[in-house]
């Protein structure tokens, strides 16, 4: 060691090396809670993108439950399944809207937006059968679903 540091007494030196281990302590610590702050950050982000897919997922699987209603009303004829078309409509509407509060990020609302329209088209395409078979044309809106699935499968596709 240094000739200096030998020449000190004990009690000074050993006061040094506690200082030392002290300020080296302190550092630590200061880098942990930086540490811990920029992962609790990274967490909540990653929460917050947990929430948004699980909506989005949430939300595919009412359109899916809304695909599902208008091929068992184009089987069957049965009304109960267009007010499940319909209640699917009100509900992913409800979630979009919900979604879109949440978004903070300019691209994310543009492309939800984009959704969002997509949705709206799909659902003011079946508005006429749901009118027709309000009117007892039971057989007319079956026909015009048939039509509208058609032209809505060929439309998403592109």
């Amino acid at each position: 060691m240094a000739e200096w540091f030998q020449n000190i007494k004990l009690q000074a030196r050993l006061l040094s090396v506690f200082s030392l281990i002290v300020l080296l302590g302190m550092v630590v610590v200061v880098w942990l809670v930086f540490t811990v702050q920029q992962m609790e950050s990274e967490v909540e982000h990653a929460v917050h993108d947990a929430r948004q897919l699980s909506d989005i997922e949430e939300g595919r699987a009412y359109l899916l439950k809304q695909q599902i209603a208008i091929n068992n009303y184009r089987l069957t004829g049965e009304p109960q399944y267009l007010v499940q078309f319909v209640s699917n409509a009100e509900v992913i509407t409800a979630r979009v809207r919900t979604t879109m509060l949440d978004l903070t990020d300019a691209t994310e609302r543009d492309a939800l937006n984009q959704i969002k329209n997509e949705i709206d088209a799909y659902n003011r395409a079946y508005d006429d059968v749901i009118e027709l078979h309000s009117a007892n044309q039971v057989d007319e809106a079956l026909e015009l679903a048939a039509t509208v699935s058609v032209a809505e499968s060929e439309r998403v596709q592109r």
